[in-house]
């Protein structure tokens, strides 16, 4: 089985409600050979200690912060960090505040599980595991390339 999580789309309440329980479910979903895929963008560099706390390997730690990285570079281009950048789904919910949203969404992750792979948009999940995928911050684009990995486990 394989599971999209998505990052976006957090109100004031999904934090203390629907996201632990998402990661409740996943842990026990990934402890049964399933995939978990979070898809995330690099504005989630502000709980990356979250994330690095419980990771596969040096490696995967590296990958995911490569990604990261990335993220905060493209986004500098424009004289801008991912801070700052709330979607229009988490205003029109009522979460004003990027700072929150992130920590809401590390909470689809439960501290027990290991983050077993940190991969590009789109790339096929081929073992079960918890993967975090980079990704747009926006939930249709991140869909999108979860759709997009039709690869076999």
């Amino acid at each position: 089985m394989r599971i999209g999580l998505q990052c976006g789309g957090s109100d004031a309440f999904s934090g203390v409600s629907g996201n632990p329980l998402v990661g409740v479910v996943t842990r026990e979903l990934v402890r049964t050979a399933a995939a978990a895929n979070l898809a995330r963008d690099g504005r989630i560099d502000r709980r990356r200690t979250y994330i690095l706390a419980n990771i596969r390997d040096l490696a995967t730690a590296r990958s995911f912060l490569d990604k990261i990285a990335r993220f905060q570079e493209r986004a500098g281009w424009h004289g801008h960090n991912g801070e700052g950048n709330p979607s229009g789904g988490n205003n029109f919910r009522g979460l004003y505040n990027i700072a929150v949203e992130i920590d809401r969404r590390c909470a689809k992750k439960d501290p027990e599980v290991r983050v077993d792979y940190a991969i590009d948009y789109a790339v096929p999940m081929r073992a079960p595991g918890f993967i975090s995928m980079d990704s747009p911050g926006n939930d249709l684009e991140s869909i999108a390339g979860q759709v997009g990995q039709r690869g076999a486990i």
